[in-house]
């Protein structure tokens, strides 16, 4: 296909952009869609994931959402107003987090794709009326795709009842409810590289621990502004609880440090059982004061696990967070009101801010939670600007997406039909190939067609193959609207002497030898025709579709010296030509072919059974007649066409008709070598004397047939 450029004053259309999967979509901008809604009107349709659409347009049509994503997405933009054009752009937010509550079992996530992903875990908080804070921990690590790390997430502490018992999901210290009722410490957050269950189990495998965050200590079931709070989680060292301070009665529990659990004290110094002590992974247990039967709270859980507390009026410790591994980079550990470290491997931030909602950098009041982000990824995407203009569509598209939910706005702006430069080309055209080949309008406008169908095949130097005819007309394409061309063949020879079968693309009738004779003789097929359709297929296939075909120049019949010399009759008009000598074989006065009409192929001619017409010599819709697997060959084979021309036995054959009945044609016409002429719209025909190698305007085709295509405007 060749393509001739000049300057053109055209609308432009531009089919450029992104789209947006997993989006939550909603229309904005400078025009306000409710002002003119009866010619102003834009919305997404055909959302599709990987190529498959799915569900999620709203009913408004103007907003989708979908989670989860990895791979390509796409979304039309429909223009649907009357009287504007849009710009139009999608700015869409990308979620790539995925969060995690507590659910009482080890979760389980899987990189989508290789990169850098931020982990952060809240530790859970203890349990009673005054109880310690879960700690904040965060820290980097690099991930390959398909890679699997394992989180578990810690419950909160709760109020003591029939016995030992409130201890939080993994590591928390239970409490006791005798006589002083106590709580249960905190469960801490951790997320490892393998899967071992709860912290605690990580004691000989702490290089499989990625980030821990400590859970809080609990406290006494009711508010005493005297007893102090439970003791805060977090950080390298978990908080101690706080006390009755009152002669020397402590019974409080200390945090859990990077090495060993916190403790549980009685009176002053005296230390309670051992285990009210704090361990890898575990809070310790609520102290028990045997001389006076009473019992307090349960340390927090964390890499150390918070002291249990030994009375009410005393609370249990926090339990300690961990960032110690050297696959984590720009690490750090927040807990409320705590020791700070600014050593690398134990970072930790004292704050005041502690939160039921997981904040980063935030201490944490109940359940324990964790968060994943991918941070190597675009975090924000705008799409390049397009221009779709009324009554047509822009396919969006985005590949390679990774994100858990990604949020987008439709952003629109009113734009009036004004005239734009348009550069590319205005002229397309298409030589002889064998095959089919496309055209893809590149803008909305009014395009001229015109198509040449192929000469008839000779073996004479004095009597030529049938003209090929020519079509033209306009039609109006839309923007990306594609069409289909195939572009006729010259006729071929076969020899009498050599066994075989020949035809011109795409349609001409064949030719069929299968008995070899010494005579030598040349038998020529017709010339393929010249059609453009508007969906893939020969034109034989469209015979109950005829709205798909567009315009047809229909290919001249082959010529034969063989018994009676005389030229091919030529193809194109509204009905194929005649030839005017064929052998006769009985009372026949007629015996030549017909050409093809606006309704039925043409008849065969020649006379090889005497008065019996050979019906297998006729053309048929969409290709010319020729030759019979049972009978013998046609001497020359019919022109391709609209309805194909009729094959002769024993003489030159006639020419294919053309086609310009489509309604969606305007300013058309049809020329024919000596052909008949008509002045109907559908059918117009004149006849013509001009031939040509070059294919020419009005002209009728030597050769190889031809087609062009014109943008002439818009």
């Amino acid at each position: 296909m060749k393509k001739t450029t000049i300057l053109l004053i055209a609308v432009l259309f531009m089919v450029i952009g992104y789209a947006a999967y997993n989006a939550t979509i909603n229309i904005y901008g400078n025009a306000l869609l409710a002002e003119n809604l009866s010619d102003f009107k834009v919305y997404l349709s055909n959302l599709k994931v990987n190529g498959t659409e799915v569900e999620g347009i709203s009913d408004a049509k103007d907003e989708f959402t979908v989670e989860d994503i990895n791979g390509n997405i796409s979304v039309d933009i429909v223009n649907d107003s009357t009287e504007y054009d849009t710009e139009a752009y999608l700015d869409c937010d990308v979620n790539q987090s995925w969060s995690f509550d507590y659910t009482g079992a080890v979760q389980t996530f899987t990189a989508p794709v290789t990169g850098i992903y931020k982990l952060e875990t809240w530790g859970a908080a203890g349990g009673g009326a005054q109880a310690g804070f879960g700690g904040y921990s965060t820290g980097n690590v690099t991930l390959s795709a398909n890679e699997q790390i394992f989180i578990v997430v810690g419950s909160a502490g709760s109020i003591s009842t029939n016995g030992n018992n409130g201890g939080g999901y993994n590591g928390g210290g239970n409490g006791s409810n005798v006589s002083q009722t106590g709580s249960g410490g905190g469960g801490a957050t951790h997320i490892a590289k393998t899967n071992r269950g709860l912290l605690s189990s990580y004691s000989s495998y702490i290089n499989e621990l990625l980030i821990v965050s400590g859970g809080g200590g609990g406290s006494t079931s009711t508010i005493h502004d005297n007893y102090g709070v439970g003791g805060s989680g977090g950080g390298y060292l978990g908080v101690t609880g706080g006390y009755l301070n009152q002669l020397n009665w402590s019974f409080y529990g200390t945090g859990g440090s990077q090495t060993t659990g916190g403790v549980c004290y009685l009176y002053d110094t005296n230390l309670a059982d051992s285990g009210s002590y704090g361990t890898f992974g575990k809070g310790g247990n609520h102290g028990y004061e045997s001389s006076s039967n009473v019992g307090g709270s349960g340390g927090g859980g964390g890499l150390y696990g918070g002291g249990g507390s030994s009375r009410g009026h005393g609370q249990a410790g926090g339990g300690s967070g961990y960032i110690g591994n050297s696959l984590l980079s720009e690490k750090v550990m927040y807990c409320y009101n705590c020791a700070e470290s600014s050593d690398d491997s134990i970072k930790t931030v004292k704050t005041s801010c502690g939160n039921s909602e997981p904040t980063a950098n935030c201490a944490k009041s109940g359940n324990g939670y964790a968060r994943i982000t991918l941070t190597s990824a675009q975090s924000a995407i705008t799409t390049d600007k397009v221009t779709i203009t009324a009554q047509e569509s822009s396919n969006q598209n985005i590949k390679n997406v990774t994100s858990k939910t990604m949020t987008c706005k439709l952003k629109v702006n009113k734009v009036s039909r004004t005239e734009r430069i348009y550069n590319g080309p205005t002229e397309w055209t298409f030589d002889y190939t064998g095959g089919e080949q496309i055209f893809t309008a590149p803008i909305k406008g009014n395009y001229k067609l015109e198509v040449w169908g192929a000469q008839g095949g000779t073996g004479s130097t004095s009597y030529y193959g049938g003209y090929g005819g020519y079509s033209s007309g306009v039609i109006s394409l839309g923007n990306d609207n594609k069409i289909y061309v195939y572009v006729g063949e010259k006729g071929k020879n076969l020899s009498s002497s050599t066994s075989g079968l020949v035809y011109a693309y795409p349609n001409s009738g064949n030719l069929r030898i299968t008995t070899p004779d010494s005579y030598n003789i040349d038998f020529s097929s017709g010339g393929g025709s010249t059609h453009i359709v508007s969906e893939s297929g020969n034109l034989s296939q469209f015979s109950l579709k005829l709205n798909n075909i567009l315009i047809v120049a229909g290919g001249g019949g082959g010529a034969c010296t063989w018994w009676l010399a005389d030229n091919g009759g030529s193809g194109g008009g509204y009905i194929g030509a005649t030839t005017t000598k064929n052998y006769s074989n009985g009372t026949i006065t007629n015996n030549n072919p017909t050409g093809g009409t606006q309704s039925v192929g043409g008849y065969g001619g020649g006379n090889l059974s005497g008065n019996s017409k050979e019906s297998w010599l006729n053309g048929i819709f969409g290709v010319g007649g020729g030759s019979s697997t049972t009978k013998e060959s046609a001497s020359a084979s019919g022109g391709g066409g609209f309805y194909g021309g009729g094959a002769s036995w024993g003489g030159s054959a006639a020419g294919g008709s053309g086609y310009i009945g489509n309604s969606l044609l305007s300013e058309k016409s049809m020329y024919c070598y000596n052909c008949e002429e008509s002045s109907e719209e559908s059918t117009k025909t004149i006849s013509t004397t001009c031939t040509s190698t070059t294919p020419t305007a009005n002209c009728a085709k030597q050769g190889n047939g031809y087609a062009k295509i014109t943008l002439i405007s818009n």
